[in-house]
């Protein structure tokens, strides 16, 4: 899959401003197929960073494995 096909460039509507996400590549909701702006994607940036976060208190601090995430999922 293209990644531009799952992203599209910042949005600076009104909605994206007051949520702070101008800066920020959106992103396609897998349900719908439409693009998250404003703060719907503010919850999708809030989640991937609390799972990245998690993931890594999980795993360990990076350098611990060869590669990071990618020796845990490697047989």
């Amino acid at each position: 899959m293209n990644p531009n096909d799952i992203t599209a460039d910042p949005c600076s509507c009104g909605e994206c401003i007051q949520a702070d996400v101008t800066t920020e590549r959106r992103r396609r909701d897998p349900r719908s197929g439409e693009l998250l702006h404003g703060y719907a994607l503010r919850r999708w940036l809030d989640a991937k960073a609390d799972f990245m976060l998690k993931a890594r208190a999980a795993v360990g601090s990076k350098g611990r494995h060869a590669n990071g995430f990618e020796k845990l999922v490697k047989p």
